[in-house]
């Protein structure tokens, strides 16, 4: 073959197929149709020069020219293909960069409105009232308000930007984990420096008192901390509002002790009116010895009774840690037991059955109850069981909303059909409607069957 052609021919030919070649080698690496057009136009370009070789001519024939013509044609629409997958990526590339320009413009923009919310939350934070710092999971410090600065003498600019518990030097002189601590970390360590910690939802409250604050001064301090989180709802920290409340402290001891004071005054007024009913009572009893006759000292004999109902609701006052209240259950169960004493009822002859709620009654009340059911117990001792007869009483309370039920049966020989308990010329039973109608603002009932019995019911409200 090189015979028949010259170098320069042979030149085309070898240079034809080694870009055909290595055309073919770029298209299987990247895939683009620009090599594959290359390595069809020159393999076609060194065909039409091999096709004369073989049909003996010199000089190229019509097909050879045509193969040429084609290979020529295929090198050049390749190359104008190929300019146009330039174009196409050029515009491509172009409308990328436009968009990322955008992108970046908004994500500036994001930028900037972030800055702006964290310079107003620092300008909110640094003119709070109280004391505010925040951390963030590091222990780092990030926000330190002007408040924070006048309670602790540390000024922002020499504590942001510190860790390693700095922040707990201002308040207790060591490195140590304090409240904040409790949210980023959940520190247990920390929780046993704060007692009577209060957890609501995120945060986490206590009360403390700090003897270094306010240059070895001391402040009583309530302590509120809560978790920080970003614009994306992601946790990055806490934050701890500290507030004075040391005037508060003051007002509160002031007030504890001029309740104290109060409280022993009003134990020592019940202690004496007690005292002085006693000795009334005492008086009475020295009357009844001196008298004979035995309507006198009856008459006398239930005064004396009702004097000692009102004694043993101030001493049950006297003896009790709350001087307004009564436990209604307690004192009517001691009522019932000195009337028992005072009536010299043998044991077991009668039988008292008790069903009183756990109820507390402001004194008043208290009274009026107790002097009804004193009247209530002395009629049956009284008349309800003559000759000695066995019975049983049957005593109860119960409270339902703002309304109060007293109860009293006995299952002696009851009330003659024929009295009107309303309109009686007994000075008992005369107490205990007016008691109940009149003080107590109620209404009362009788009934006869199996006995005696009374239904009184009243307003009320039970005291906490």
């Amino acid at each position: 073959m090189t015979g028949i052609y010259d170098a320069g021919t042979f030149l085309v030919i070898a240079l034809s197929l080694a870009i055909s070649v290595v055309s073919l080698f770029v298209y299987f690496e990247n895939r683009s149709r620009l090599p594959i057009f290359i390595c069809t136009g020159f393999l076609l370009l060194a065909i039409s020069f091999i096709i004369p070789a073989y049909n003996g001519f010199s000089e190229p024939d019509p097909l050879t020219l045509i193969v040429r013509m084609l290979a020529f044609l295929t090198v050049l629409f390749g190359l104008f293909f190929y300019l146009g997958e330039i174009r196409g990526q050029v515009s491509t590339l172009h409308e990328k960069d436009q968009r990322l320009e955008l992108e970046t413009k908004d994500r500036n923009r994001a930028e900037e409105a972030m800055k702006l919310s964290e310079r107003r939350l620092s300008d909110i934070i640094n003119f709070l009232p109280d004391g505010t710092f925040a951390i963030d999971l590091n222990g780092i410090v990030i926000a330190w308000n002007k408040a924070i600065e006048e309670m602790t003498g540390i000024p922002a600019d020499q504590i942001v930007g510190k860790g390693n518990y700095e922040y707990a030097i201002p308040f207790y002189g060591v490195r140590r984990p304090i409240l904040i601590d409790l949210v980023v970390h959940n520190d247990k360590e920390a929780e046993k420096l704060y007692p009577g910690i209060i957890k609501k939802s995120d945060n986490i409250i206590s009360e403390t008192y700090i003897p270094h604050l306010y240059g070895g001064r001391g402040a009583y301090l309530w302590l509120i901390t809560s978790p920080l989180y970003n614009t994306e709802g992601r946790h990055v920290g806490a934050v701890e509002s500290i507030r004075d409340i040391t005037d508060r402290k003051i007002a509160e001891d002031k007030v504890r002790h001029t309740l104290g004071e109060k409280d022993v005054l009003l134990q020592e007024i019940h202690h004496r009116v007690k005292n002085n009913l006693q000795v009334i009572s005492a008086l009475i009893e020295l009357q009844i010895q001196y008298m004979k006759d035995q309507t006198s000292i009856n008459t006398l004999r239930d005064s004396q009774n009702r004097i000692r109902t009102m004694a043993l609701i101030h001493e049950t006052l006297y003896r009790s840690h709350d001087l307004s209240k009564v436990e209604f259950r307690a004192y009517i169960k001691k009522l019932v037991d000195a009337l028992f004493d005072t009536y010299s009822i043998k044991e077991n002859t009668i039988q008292t059955i008790f069903d009183i709620d756990f109820v507390l009654l402001d004194i008043d009340t208290a009274i009026h109850c107790g002097l009804i059911v004193n009247e209530l117990v002395s009629n049956t001792f009284k008349h309800a069981f003559p000759d000695g007869r066995n019975g049983v009483i049957t005593l109860g309370f119960h409270a339902s909303g703002s309304r109060y039920t007293l109860t009293y049966a006995d299952n002696g020989v009851g009330i003659p059909e024929g009295i009107d308990f309303k309109n009686t010329e007994s000075l008992g039973l005369k107490l205990v409607n007016l008691l109940s109608t009149e003080q107590l603002d109620g209404t009362i009932q009788l009934s006869r069957e199996q006995g005696t019995k009374y239904c009184i019911v009243f307003p009320g409200k039970t005291l906490e």
